[in-house]
């Protein structure tokens, strides 16, 4: 994998009524690979929140941790079969997620990387929602992106 990325996530949260939400970030990104770990750095801008937020997922090959730092403050960890808790700082105040995890899959070929989670979403020790993440990343293409104006 080379160091520069594109990374796609897209997210799909379902309620109680299964009423359905998707959510799709596309960003070019950093990856490297340290002590059987790899790491993954990118930004985002939001409609919502002022300023960027830096991300950093960094995972191995059974827990998936994903750290927000700016308009957002977040370390959400992802580990199959347990139940974790973090802290969601936002600009007007804090919720407390609670992420349990079902199944986490990531695969890694030397093209791509590619991961499925499945979770129960907790806010305040409520019940909010059934997500899916899906996660891909891949070698950045420079070629066929940009078009020379003459």
């Amino acid at each position: 994998m080379t160091k520069d990325v594109m990374i796609t996530i897209r997210g799909v949260q379902t309620d109680r009524e299964q009423e359905k939400e998707t959510t799709e970030v596309v960003a070019r990104g950093t990856y490297y690979q340290k002590n059987g770990e790899h790491y993954i750095f990118y930004e985002e801008a939001s409609e919502d929140l002022p300023g960027a937020v830096k991300n950093r997922i960094r995972f191995t090959g059974d827990m998936l941790e994903l750290t927000k730092k700016g308009a957002v403050n977040t370390q959400m960890v992802f580990e199959e079969n347990r139940k974790t808790l973090s802290d969601y700082v936002l600009p007007f105040g804090r919720l407390q997620l609670g992420i349990a995890t079902r199944t986490l899959e990531m695969k890694e070929t030397d093209a791509c990387i590619s991961g499925m989670i499945h979770y129960t979403l907790e806010i305040n020790d409520e019940y909010l929602r059934d997500c899916t993440l899906h996660i891909e990343i891949r070698a950045a293409e420079l070629r066929g992106m940009f078009r020379v104006i003459p």
